[in-house]
């Protein structure tokens, strides 16, 4: 479902709500989705939906989101009717308006509660568009996060410089029957860091930080490829390392560590007794130097990839936690202001409908009560929807209890639930993350399947918990939806949902067969 479809149908809920507080009124809502600022209309409900929004009543609308309040006026469109124009400002988080919703309504008398009803809904309505919209903002992220990851996966890597340097130590003690050399690296204050050494004295390794200006890789900056030095009184006036026996190489061969950014660092050889390398053996350092080169960058860049993802899974799960919680307060806010609106409505018109004489037409008012009823269910299944209470009131397992229940009732299911082992209690992340996963199955299998039967069964065995959903429903080929975008998000919401946890997700389905989705989770 697109961004604007979500609001469509969000505005429809809406504009159903208010037209079940005021029947027979005009109901339009718009948002604002651009830079520009400029206000789009979205849905509408009645039979003069068309004319708000539009003239008079859309600088009526731009009017209550500059003030910022509800304002009410004669809709001078249509003097004759007398009809009042009510323009409500949608709010967002950060309370600044992002859209208006609007009411004409030729009722003389209003409830008193009408404006902050309306309010209420619009409140309701910015509060979710803009968590829509953050969670689309999320969704981003977390495609960015996975790209990462996907891309750190693949590189082939030695996991430190000290197992590069032992590959280069057999190549260069196999193949040129030398034994000492070192790997170091020019840092942002232009100096060398020894990172890894073969036949180098440790304290040297540990605490010598060389000048570049007084070092071999000067040099080989200046001249661009690799230098050899044997004369005593020139490595007399540089910077060298100790060897084991405490005392400075005799003779020294540096390469560079080369890479798209430049020059990173040197590897070097050294030799105790003065010796003149051959072509051949500066080739050969020349070429295990290049590999050095892309080695160490792809560790450094492996590093810095590992802390990007760590930000990102960091940010994911703030995100995630902040979505949560944004839920639990809309569904916190829904229940104690507009479904306790709508339900005082309803105990209002009941206490009034003893008071009507026997055989007077009640139809408007038994309308109306069965216009709350259906208001009054529908807050609840949203509020559902949003949190369900028991997920936080009893934990994971009554509260998919429940919504099995429901689904039983509703859709006429036969369910099966099972437990396999001790769950719970788990962590609360762990518990509303798996909430959401079998609820997103099971919402595909009833968008999708046509099931009339399914299973949830969580399994937990040692450190791992395994959910598995299944419905003998028609099924799909999982290579042909991939193709379908839109038809993935809830798999790819399910997916991402996984891996964040450090799970695994599989899912097997062909037509006819019905769909298995299996997820496996670390418990810790």
């Amino acid at each position: 479902m697109s961004a604007e479809q979500a609001e469509v149908r969000l505005a429809a809920g809406a504009l159903r709500t208010v037209r079940a507080l005021l029947p027979g009124c005009s109901v339009a809502a718009g948002l604002v989705r651009n830079p520009a600022r400029t206000l789009r209309y979205v849905d509408g409900l009645g039979r003069d939906r068309g004319m708000l929004l539009e003239g008079q009543a859309l600088v009526a609308a731009y009017r209550s989101m500059r003030e910022r309040s509800t304002q009410m006026i004669p809709f001078e469109d249509d003097k004759p009717a007398g009809r009042q124009l009510f323009s409500t400002p949608i709010n967002g988080l950060d309370g600044l308006p992002i859209g208006a919703l609007q009411v004409l309504t030729e009722a003389k008398r209003l409830p008193p509660s009408f404006v902050s009803a309306l309010e209420a809904v619009t409140q309701v309505i910015g509060d979710t568009v803009q968590q829509h919209r953050l969670n689309r903002d999320l969704q981003h992220s977390l495609n960015q996060l996975f790209l990462v990851y996907e891309v750190g996966r693949l590189f082939n890597l030695a996991s430190s410089l000290d197992e590069v340097l032992l590959q280069v130590r057999d190549q260069l003690s196999g193949t040129l029957n030398f034994h000492t050399c070192c790997i170091m690296l020019v840092n942002e204050r232009r100096t060398l860091v020894p990172e890894a050494g073969i036949g180098i004295d440790k304290g040297w390794m540990q605490e010598a930080r060389p000048t570049l200006s007084r070092s071999v890789a000067a040099r080989v900056l200046e001249a661009g490829a690799a230098v050899q030095i044997t004369d005593p009184v020139e490595l007399g006036n540089l910077d060298m390392p100790l060897l084991e026996n405490g005392v400075p190489p005799a003779s020294v061969l540096s390469a560079p560590l080369r890479t798209r950014m430049g020059m990173i660092g040197v590897l070097e050889l050294y030799t105790a007794a003065p010796y003149a390398f051959s072509v051949d053996e500066v080739f050969l350092l020349s070429v295990l130097a290049a590999e050095v080169a892309t080695a160490v960058e792809n560790s450094q860049l492996y590093i810095h990839l590992r802390e990007k993802e760590g930000r990102l899974t960091v940010l994911a799960h703030k995100l995630i936690h902040s979505q949560e919680e944004e839920r639990r307060r809309i569904a916190r806010d829904m229940h104690d202001g507009l479904a306790q609106m709508i339900v005082s409505a309803y105990q209002y018109l009941q206490a009034h409908a003893f008071t009507v004489p026997e055989g007077s037409d009640r139809h408007s008012l038994e309308r109306g009560m069965a216009l709350l009823t259906e208001c009054i269910d529908e807050s609840r299944n949203v509020i559902f929807d949003l949190r369900p209470s028991t997920l936080d009131d009893f934990g994971l397992v009554l509260a998919l209890r429940q919504y099995l229940s429901q689904l039983e009732t509703d859709l006429g299911w036969q369910v099966e639930f099972s437990l396999v082992g001790q769950v719970g209690p788990l962590p609360a992340a762990l518990e509303t993350a798996i909430f959401r996963m079998v609820k997103e199955a099971l919402t595909n299998a009833k968008k999708h399947a046509r099931a009339e039967r399914v299973l949830v069964r969580l399994a937990a065995k040692g450190k791992t918990m395994t959910i598995t959903v299944r419905d003998w429903g028609q099924g799909f080929n999982p290579r042909e939806a991939s193709t379908r975008r839109n038809g993935q998000l809830g798999l790819m919401g399910m997916k991402e949902r996984v891996a964040l946890l450090n799970g695994a997700f599989s899912l097997r389905s062909k037509p006819g067969t019905g769909t298995l989705i299996r997820i496996v989770l670390p418990l810790e």
